[in-house]
Formats: structure tokens, sequence, C-alpha cells
């Protein structure tokens, strides 16, 4: 089967998944613009400041930037831009300057919409018009520091480099110093999202398949003399139908993302 007919069949295989879905179509819309303000961020902060800096874009966002470049269909892949933001040194007078540096390239280039920043402790979003398109994580190891064996990021950087987390980011900050800011360190591979997208299948598998147990566990806390009513709603959200089948979406979208890059990689 040729190369295309393999793309097709997926496409086809999971177009009612996109639709359910959704996507953003004002993030369709943007994505170019978005990503070029990435790429001139990375090419022009070492202007302003004299320690290294890099937006380094994973997850659904890389995959689809790379895919495009291979002409894919990539409508719907995703709907927002995942960016671990790395500073050398990092303190928040630095975070602070890269993060209003980086807005004031997006509203340069796009003057006609509305910009909001809203930060949960290193987690930034960037909302634009209303939707939230850009989710900027600052890199600090101590948050890497305890990770599970569910973690995605951390799954993706051992099977592809055989580094853990940090490790992975001093590499990056290396490789500014001999090919400067390419767009090769502003992406993740395809490989390195290949596997992520696994780990993302497996867990969301692991989830479904935990759901008989969480029920089981559900009743016996009703049972209880003295229930947590907090607990009992929380579990009852995560055994309801409507959950297992937003787990489940998740999991087909993964199968989805794997599904292209092995087209695209084969």
């Amino acid at each position: 089967m040729s190369f295309y007919k393999k793309y097709s069949k997926y496409k086809t295989k999971y177009i009612d998944l996109i639709k359910q879905l959704g996507g953003s179509e004002l993030f369709e819309q943007i994505f170019g613009d978005l990503i070029s303000c990435c790429k001139k961020f990375n090419n022009t902060i070492s202007n302003f400041v004299d320690y290294n800096v890099l937006m380094h874009i994973r997850g659904g966002a890389s995959i689809k930037y790379r895919l495009k470049l291979l002409d894919y269909d990539t409508e719907n892949i995703t709907s927002d831009i995942d960016i671990l933001l790395i500073i050398q040194e990092n303190n928040q007078e630095k975070t602070d300057f890269v993060l209003k540096y980086f807005t004031k390239l997006l509203k340069e280039k796009m003057p006609h919409n509305d910009f909001q920043i809203k930060q949960n402790n290193l987690l930034y979003t960037i909302i634009i018009n209303d939707e939230s398109l850009i989710d900027i994580l600052v890199y600090e190891k101590n948050i890497f520091n305890h990770l599970d064996d569910t973690n995605m990021f951390s799954y993706a950087a051992n099977n592809t480099m055989k580094l853990n987390i940090h490790e992975y980011v001093m590499k990056l900050l290396d490789m500014i110093q001999i090919f400067g800011h390419s767009d090769d360190l502003l992406f993740t591979t395809l490989d390195f999202e290949y596997y992520s997208s696994v780990k993302g299948f497996e867990n969301q598998n692991m989830y479904i398949n935990k759901i008989p147990k969480w029920k089981e566990n559900l009743a016996e806390m009703k049972k209880s003399l003295n229930p947590n009513q907090k607990m009992i709603e929380r579990m009852e959200r995560q055994t309801s139908d409507d959950f297992k089948r937003k787990l489940e979406i998740k999991r087909d979208r993964y199968q989805y993302k794997i599904d292209l890059i092995k087209g695209a990689i084969s």
C-alpha cells in the first residue's frame, strides 16, 4: 500500500473521532502565525538577554507542523500548542521578561486579536479571543524529579535518546551552541512524538481498565458509616459512562497520531 493510501485509510478510519474532538477553527486559522512567532522568538531573544533561552514545542502541535511539511491534512490533530520554555539559570524576573517579549511578538503578528495570560505556578496559558491556544511550561528541574512511569515526556526522552528529562533539556541547550536556534530545536522529532503517543495510549487504556475496580471502591465508600461525600462525587464522575467515553476518545486520538507518524516515518 502506498504512503498516500495508508494516510487516506487512517484519515477515513478516524474521521468520526476527529469530528467528535471538534478542534478549534481559530487555531487552524492562525496556526501558521503562532508557529512563526515561536520561530521569531527563538531566533531573536538572544538580542535582548545574555543567557540561553529556548522554546521547545512538543505534543500534537509538533506532529502537526512536521506532518504539514509532508503535505498531510493535519486539521484537528490538536487544538493548542504545548511549549516547554527553557531559561538558563531561571528566576521569576527572567521568566516575566521572556514571556512579555513573546506576547509582544504575538500582538505584533496578530494585532486584531485579544490576548490574555493566566498563570498556574509554572504553567502559563495564553488565551486568544477567549480560547486557550498556548500552554507554556517553564522548565525547572525540581518539577521533573519525581515522575512516575506514566509520564509521556520522560518515556519518549528515554526511548529516543536514553536520557532523563533534565539530561534532554541540557542537551538542547548544548545544541544551541552548535546549531543555533534551528527549527529542529524548536520542535520535538516525530520519533519522540511516536513514543510519547504510545505512552499516552497506554495511559488511557490503563485508566479505562481501572474503572471496574473504581466502581467496587465506590460501592464500599457508600457503605461507610462516615462517607467522604467529596470523594464519592469524584469517584462517581470517574466511573460514569461519560468519563469512560472521554478516555476512549483520548486513547483513540493517540492511536490516530501513532498511525499517522508510523506512516510518515516508514
